[in-house]
């Protein structure tokens, strides 16, 4: 049985978004599991994803785990391209079956929230966020 844990749920998260070709076409792999030190550094380039678990639960037994976390999309171009890039995201990990060659962790994810707008003073773009659950277990 696979150890459940934290840095598997972001390798699925992260890798469920990588596979989206939609995604990719703007940020690259720009797809982050925190938030970069100096996001206004001059060499960060946008757009680009932040996801950030926040909190959760493990069963007694620790073979289930929920974890839940913002998706973060930013754009230094407008505010219509990081709500487009989230709407991208959300597709990809609204109700979506998360498993992969190599990662021990099998997943379930859902969006929690609808995504909220705002202009990100630190990082000095337009961000578009919302929040997700991810249950996962063990993969046999």
């Amino acid at each position: 049985m696979a150890t459940i844990g934290l840095t598997p749920s972001k390798q699925l998260v992260r890798l469920k978004l990588i596979e989206t070709t939609a995604i990719t076409d703007l940020v690259d792999e720009r797809i982050y599991g925190e938030f970069p030190v100096d996001p206004n550094s001059r060499t960060m380039n946008y757009p680009l994803i932040v996801f950030d678990f926040f909190s959760g639960l493990m069963n007694y037994s620790s073979t289930y785990q929920r974890a839940n976390f913002h998706v973060y999309c930013f754009s230094r171009n407008s505010s219509d391209e990081a709500a487009r890039l989230y709407d991208l995201c959300a597709k990809s990990l609204h109700a979506q079956k998360l498993r992969f060659t190599g990662v021990d962790l099998a997943g379930y994810s859902i969006e929690t929230a609808r995504p909220n707008e705002e202009w990100d003073v630190n990082a000095r773009a337009h961000a578009c966020w919302g929040r997700f659950a991810l249950r996962t277990g063990g993969a046999p």
